[in-house]
């Protein structure tokens, strides 16, 4: 079996594009050669509170923490800091309500998952999809590229009706993290962007030890920090991007070695079954098309080559070859050499996996 060559072009596309820099594929999403992909066409502006809000043509002029803003669309914003974004949570928790009512109810609750839930991966499932699989790593971010992916469906060979699901960096007991303080961190970024929050109930919390807490629908309505979390509004032809999102904690401060390896080998076995009850809630829901990341391995001090090679080996077992169609893992660039972009890209950058044989 071979990948199609519509999801070669759009995964070469993915991987090219991002050597360069970090993907702002909300701006300048994927245009490959003879394929058209859409981006939201119109943004809005809260309402006035206790209004609805209004649809406005593309603007340049935006709340970012309580200061009018006016930036060209294409222009490179400083860091706003935890103050500014402290006040996009709040202008984000009071919209929610209606970007839910306008996007539709239905499936926007979480569920807590447990292992008893996801049980191991067989090839009589009906869940099993039969798909060659291929890993690409870039520099970009989890909503960036899952909006790269759901506007390239169409012109995939193989229709895939389920949204795209990707990662958060779960807090295990504070929903959203530090998100309505203006934290920076991965789970913050995707809760001051889409309507994840409310998905993630108070009863899920805390989560156990090997639970992950999965939202089946996320619309994501703003840009990113580099563009001022500008807001999107759909219209007719242009509905917000809805995403899947399995929240799943990482364990915090593992003991490391000298050679950057986990110390304990049970700490390494812990992070690879998680690991598999992340791949494992995405299948038995039907996704085929994952936007991962490095899960850990930033302020809670997992070995990032350790990390990535379990990854790699998990990607790799008979159990998980034929349910995926295309994983991208979506890696914060800081741009230096020890970060995670050049690891993970050497160790799991162009994977192809087989039901039959893994590469």
């Amino acid at each position: 079996m071979q990948n199609s060559p519509n999801l070669r072009r759009l995964s070469d596309y993915l991987s090219k594009a991002s050597i360069s820099g970090p993907l702002d594929l909300t701006v300048y999403p994927a245009t490959l050669p003879d394929i058209e992909m859409r981006k939201p066409s119109s943004y809005f502006q809260p309402g006035p509170r206790g209004g609805a809000p209004s649809k406005k043509e593309p603007a340049t002029a935006h709340k970012v923490g309580g200061v009018n803003s006016r930036i060209a669309k294409l222009r490179h914003i400083p860091n706003i800091g935890n103050t500014g974004r402290a006040q996009i949570a709040k202008d984000a928790k009071r919209e929610i309500p209606r970007i839910l009512l306008s996007a539709g109810a239905a499936g926007r609750l979480g569920y807590k998952v447990s292992p008893d839930m996801v049980p191991p991966l067989t090839s009589d499932m009906e869940e099993f999809s039969d798909l060659p699989t291929r890993v690409v790593v870039v520099k970009g971010d989890t909503y960036d590229v899952a909006i790269a992916l759901h506007n390239s469906r169409k012109i995939m060979e193989h229709d895939d009706p389920m949204p795209v699901c990707v990662l958060n960096f779960a807090n295990a007991g504070i929903i959203g993290g530090g998100w309505l303080d203006g934290h920076p961190s991965q789970e913050e970024q995707l809760c001051y962007r889409s309507t994840l929050s409310a998905t993630l109930l108070p009863r899920l919390y805390p989560m156990g030890a090997k639970e992950c807490i999965y939202s089946p629908q996320v619309s994501i309505f703003r840009e990113n920090e580099k563009r001022g979390y500008i807001w999107m509004w759909p219209n007719a032809l242009d509905p917000l991007p809805v995403v899947s999102v399995i929240s799943m904690a990482a364990p915090k401060h593992p003991l490391i070695t000298a050679d950057m390896k986990y110390q304990n080998v049970t700490d390494r076995n812990f992070m690879k079954d998680k690991i598999r009850i992340i791949l494992r809630t995405a299948a038995h829901n039907r996704h085929q098309r994952l936007v991962l990341g490095a899960l850990g391995c930033g302020a809670l001090g997992h070995p990032r080559q350790d990390a990535a090679d379990c990854w790699k080996e998990i990607l790799r077992e008979d159990e998980f070859q034929g349910f995926f169609e295309l994983i991208v893992f979506a890696i914060f660039d800081p741009g230096n050499t020890d970060g995670n972009f050049p690891v993970f890209y050497e160790t799991l950058h162009d994977m192809e996996m087989y039901q039959d044989a893994v590469q």
